[in-house]
């Protein structure tokens, strides 16, 4: 539920997400701060589609 910490992750640190500090931060935010953050980040991009939606509106 709250991942392997900061820095801990197996999968970015090791290598095998290429660019993590890009293209694929979802999965190292995933990885590190679990489900809690991935669902913050999810809410947080939500957010910001909203706050773009009713200033177009």
């Amino acid at each position: 539920v709250f991942g392997k910490g900061l820095g801990q992750g197996t999968q970015s640190q090791g290598r095998f997400v290429p660019e993590n500090h890009t293209d694929f931060i979802f999965s190292v935010i995933g990885e590190e701060g679990g489900f809690a953050a991935s669902v913050l980040l999810v809410a947080l991009y939500a957010g910001i589609l909203m706050r773009g939606l009713a200033t177009v509106a």
